[in-house]
């Protein structure tokens, strides 16, 4: 499943330096998806 974010309408709100910093969360995140290791994977 791919999940594609568009930032053309959040130009007014988010920033780029807002978008760098949420950067490292995100791959975090989606490594923990990916390998199963996130809260609750253990049911």
């Amino acid at each position: 499943m791919v999940i594609k974010c568009n930032t053309g309408y959040l130009g007014n709100f988010v920033g780029d330096h807002e978008w760098e910093a949420m950067s490292s969360q995100v791959k975090a995140a989606h490594e923990m998806l990916h390998n199963k290791t996130g809260l609750g994977s253990d049911f």
